[in-house]
C-alpha cells in the first residue's frame, strides 16, 4: 500500500480567493535603472533607445514593462507563511508560467502603488503542485489598476491532496502553437556570469540563484538564472524588434518556463508574427546547450511593426 502523503489533508479551497499579501511602495529612478540593467538594457552604452530605461534625465524616462514581475517577488516566501498553507521547502519552488498585462506603466515620480497577492488555484500534480496567484498593482490614491500578473509556481515534493484545480495553463497545449515555418526574426542576447547576482537586487532573493549549496540540493550544477530575468531579456528582444523600443505598445506578455538558464549563457530569441493579429509568438533557447527554456507570446496594442 502506498504511503499516505503528508499533505493528504490539505484543503486548498480554504485558501483560494484569499489575499495573502498587500504592501505599498513607490519607485526611485535608481530602482528603475537597476532593473533595466539587470535584463540586459544598455549593454551597448551608446544605444540611445535604451536611455529611456537607464537615464533619469531622459525626457522619456520610464520603467521597463516587465519590472512589475520582479516587484511582485519582493516578499518571496511569504505565501508559505499564510494561515492554512502547509509547511513546504522553499528551495523546491520554481517558476512555471508568468503573464503580465500592462494597463498603465509604473512610474518613478513619487506615485505610491499598492500590490496585492491573491490565491487563484492549486493543482495537485502528484509529486509536485502548481500554485496560481494573481498580483495586482494599483495607484494608491486613485485606485486605478496599472498591472495584472498571473503567476504559476511549481512546488516540488508538495502533492497528494487530490485537488486538480480549475485554471488552465496560459500557454498550454493547443492554445499557443509554434508556427510551421522558420522564425521571422531572431535576436541574440548575452547574459553575464554575474547576471543572477545583479538581478536578485530587484528583490527576488530566492537563494537558488546565488547559493551553490542550495542549487546542488535541488539537482542543479550551480546557481541558475531567475526565470523572470530570462523573461525580461526576451521582452527586450521583442521590443527591440517589433516596437522600435516603445514599451507603451506592449499590452501583454505570457510565457511558460520550460527549462533553466545558467548565468553567462547566450539566449537566442526566435520570433514569429502571427498573421492578422497583434501577437508575436516567441521561443527562447540557450545557444550553448541548444535547449528551449521558454515559449510564449507578446500581445501588442496594435499590429507589431519592424
Amino acid at each position: 500500500m502506498e504511503a499516505k502523503s503528508p499533505y493528504a489533508d490539505f484543503d486548498p479551497k480554504t485558501l483560494i480567493g484569499k489575499t495573502y499579501n498587500s504592501y505599498d511602495f513607490s519607485l526611485t529612478p535608481t530602482e528603475v535603472i537597476l532593473y533595466a540593467l539587470s535584463v540586459g538594457c544598455q549593454q551597448d552604452p551608446l544605444n540611445k533607445d535604451h536611455l529611456k530605461f537607464t537615464y533619469e534625465n531622459d525626457g522619456d524616462f520610464q520603467s521597463f514593462p516587465t519590472m512589475a514581475c520582479a516587484l511582485g517577488l519582493r516578499t518571496f516566501g511569504d505565501f508559505a507563511k499564510y494561515p492554512g498553507f502547509p509547511k513546504i521547502d522553499l528551495d523546491q519552488v520554481l517558476h512555471g508560467e508568468e503573464e503580465v498585462e500592462i494597463i498603465k506603466p509604473l512610474k518613478a515620480d513619487g506615485t505610491v502603488y499598492v500590490c496585492t497577492h491573491t490565491y487563484k488555484d492549486f493543482q495537485d500534480k502528484g509529486k509536485m503542485s502548481n500554485t496560481v496567484a494573481e498580483k495586482l498593482f494599483f495607484e494608491k490614491d486613485t485606485k486605478e489598476l496599472c498591472v495584472r500578473i498571473t503567476n504559476h509556481c511549481i512546488i516540488r515534493q508538495f502533492g497528494g491532496y487530490g485537488y486538480k484545480g480549475t485554471m488552465p495553463s496560459v500557454i498550454g497545449a493547443g492554445k499557443v502553437e509554434r508556427p510551421k515555418r522558420e522564425p521571422d526574426q531572431v535576436r541574440v542576447e548575452k547574459t553575464q556570469a554575474n547576471q543572477a547576482i545583479l538581478y536578485r537586487l530587484n528583490g527576488d532573493t530566492n537563494p537558488l540563484h546565488i547559493d551553490p549549496k542550495v542549487a546542488q540540493k535541488v539537482k542543479f550544477d550551480r546557481p541558475i538564472l531567475h526565470g523572470l530575468c530570462s523573461f525580461g531579456f526576451s521582452c527586450k528582444s521583442l521590443l527591440d524588434t517589433y516596437s522600435n523600443n516603445d514599451p507603451t505598445t506592449l499590452k501583454k506578455l505570457s510565457a511558460r518556463f520550460t527549462s533553466h538558464v545558467y548565468p553567462g549563457e547566450t539566449l537566442i530569441v526566435e520570433m514569429w508574427k502571427e498573421p492578422n493579429t497583434n501577437r508575436v509568438y516567441f521561443e527562447t533557447k540557450t545557444k550553448e546547450r541548444n535547449l528551449m527554456v521558454m515559449k510564449g507570446f507578446a500581445e501588442f496594442k496594435e499590429s507589431p511593426k519592424l
